[in-house]
């Protein structure tokens, strides 16, 4: 949807920010890195010609996993080179600037965040405490209590308690 500007820059917004923030976080949350371990004590080594000449070896080469920065609003604006409240601007219908095509890939975009989180908070390396406080307050994931709302009235309640279906508390008589 393009709104007609009256005041104001002309949006930052290009249609190729759709796939560019998809990108930004379809992201493994790791890296492989190969980092070589060398010999405390140099090797005796015979070059081309034949000469002997003192060397370090690479003994093995040990693959870690090294984490990624966890992609981030923040991060994608900073890569297109706007602000953050730019960014949301575009998803914002109320906004001049909104953008309906690039609100369908924001989207998208952070369901490829629950992923990520999700990838993390399995693999049991990082702390399983701030997974959790990033899922419930960066994404629409939620800590969720089933509560009984059926309760209308404190007769209701006393009812409950004592045992009672219909909420009536008289006595039963004998005839």
């Amino acid at each position: 949807m393009e709104a007609a500007r009256d005041k104001g820059q002309p949006t930052k917004y290009k249609p190729e920010y759709c796939q560019a923030i998809i990108d930004w976080f379809n992201v493994d949350p790791w890296e492989v890195v190969d980092i070589p371990h060398e010999s405390k004590h140099p090797v005796m080594v015979e070059d081309p010609d034949g000469d002997m000449i003192a060397t370090s070896s690479i003994l093995y080469v040990e693959h870690q996993r090294v984490y990624k920065r966890k992609p981030s609003v923040i991060g994608f604006a900073k890569s297109i080179s706007v602000c953050t409240k730019t960014v949301y601007n575009w998803i914002d219908p109320s906004h001049d600037s909104y953008q309906e095509d690039f609100l369908r890939a924001f989207e998208e975009a952070k369901e490829f965040e629950k992923a990520w989180l999700n990838d993390v908070g399995m693999s049991g390396v990082g702390s399983a405490a701030y997974v959790k406080f990033l899922a419930v307050n960066c994404t629409d994931m939620a800590d969720k209590s089933e509560l009984d709302h059926n309760v209308s009235s404190i007769t209701d309640i006393l009812a409950i308690m004592s045992g009672s279906k219909n909420g009536s508390n008289s006595a039963k008589t004998d005839a």
